[in-house]
C-alpha cells in the first residue's frame, strides 16, 4: 500500500495522496475514512502533540566514524538506511567526530557549502521497520550513551549537486 504526502507550494497543509490516485488534506475528514478503508481498522488523523516526528532541519548528515561507534555500543549492526540521513560522510576514526564539528563549514565536491550545526536528535522512527534494512534499532543505544544525538543538522550556504564519492573539505571559522 503505498500512501505518500506532500506539503504543495503556496499550501498551509499537507496533503495525502492515497494508492488510488485520490488527495486529501490532512484537515480532511474524508482522509481518515480513507486510511480507515485502506488499513482495515479505525484512523484518525490529528495535530501532533508534544514529541515532533519531523526533522529539526533540511540536511542531516552523519559520518562513518559515529556509525560504527553506535555499532560498538549497541553490538549491533547499523544501517546507514534507517537513521533517515541526508549525507554519509566516510571518515576514518571510530566515534562521534562530527560533534566538534559545529560552526564549521563543510564543502562537498565544487559547489556545496554547508554551515553545520548542533546534533540532530534523533526519535523512534528510526527504531521502525524498513524494508530491506536490518532490524538492529539504534534509538535505546543514543538515549544511554549520546543523549539521543547522531550526526548535525545543517543548512546550506551555497546549493548545488553533489555526487557519490564527492570530496568533502571541513572548514573551522
Amino acid at each position: 500500500m503505498a500512501w505518500r504526502s506532500a506539503v504543495p507550494a503556496a499550501a498551509e497543509l499537507p496533503v495525502l495522496r492515497g494508492p488510488d490516485g485520490d488527495s486529501y488534506r490532512v484537515d480532511d475528514p474524508g482522509a481518515s475514512r480513507a486510511l480507515t478503508r485502506a488499513f482495515g481498522q479505525p484512523l484518525t488523523l490529528r495535530r501532533e502533540a508534544g514529541i515532533r516526528h519531523h526533522d529539526e532541519c533540511g540536511v542531516h548528515l552523519v559520518s562513518t566514524s559515529s556509525i560504527r561507534r553506535v555499532e560498538q555500543l549497541s553490538g549491533g549492526r547499523v544501517d546507514a538506511r534507517r537513521l533517515r540521513v541526508n549525507i554519509v560522510l566516510d571518515t576514518e576514526p571510530t566515534g562521534f567526530v562530527e560533534d566538534g564539528w559545529t560552526g564549521a563549514e563543510l564543502a562537498l565536491g565544487p559547489e556545496v557549502v554547508l554551515l553545520l550545526g548542533p546534533g540532530m536528535p534523533r526519535c523512534i522512527m528510526i527504531d521502525q521497520p524498513q524494508a530491506d534494512v536490518l532490524p538492529d534499532p539504534p534509538l535505546r543505544t543514543l538515549g544511554r550513551t549520546h543523549d539521543v544525538l547522531l550526526g548535525l543538522q545543517a543548512n546550506v550556504i551555497h546549493p548545488g549537486t553533489i555526487s557519490l564519492g564527492a570530496t568533502a573539505r571541513l572548514t573551522h571559522r
